[in-house]
This record gives C-alpha cells, structure tokens and sequence, in this order.
C-alpha cells in the first residue's frame, strides 16, 4: 500500500511493530482504489443475498465474521430481538 510502519502504527494505535495473526488493520488507501488491488486477481464478489443455516457451535458473531459482516446487521437483516440461535435456523446473509 505503500505506507511507512509508522503510518500504520499510528493509524491503528499499536505501541510496537508486532503483528498478531487474524489481527484488522486500518490502512489508508487512495479514494480510486480498485476491489483486485486490494484482495488480488481472484477476489470473488458475495452474492447480494444468501441464505446460511445455522449449525451446532454457531453464534452470530462466528457467522457474521465469516461473511464478513457484523451481528448487528445479521440481526436486522433477519429481524431478530436476541442472540440465541437455533440449529436449522435460516439467516439471510
């Protein structure tokens, strides 16, 4: 992205230049930048909608983390009042 470790650092607040693996970053990039600069040639577009079921050990945050999304809008998106899910349960992604 051609940044400095600096710039990094201060965008993201880190107090070292250690990384943590699965660790977000901030990183400023042109207002022009296009999708395969940023994840490569073989970034696939999400379809505009998709329907998940829930399996055991899911929670709104591991499905909304896997799509890349956040529990508050999995929980709007599928008008839910709680975090409980059920197995079988059909979400709208």
């Amino acid at each position: 992205y051609n940044l400095t470790p600096d710039i990094v650092m201060k965008d993201n607040s880190l107090t070292s230049n250690n990384l943590s693996v699965g660790m977000n970053l901030k990183i400023r990039v042109p207002s022009k930048v296009t999708i395969e600069e940023c994840y490569g040639n073989e970034y696939i577009p999400p379809e505009k909608e998709t329907t998940y079921i829930v399996k055991k050990g899911d929670s709104l945050y591991s499905i909304a983390k896997k799509f890349n999304t956040t529990v508050d809008k999995l929980k709007k998106q599928n008008k839910l009042n709680s975090n409980v899910l059920s197995i079988g349960q059909k979400l709208i992604i």
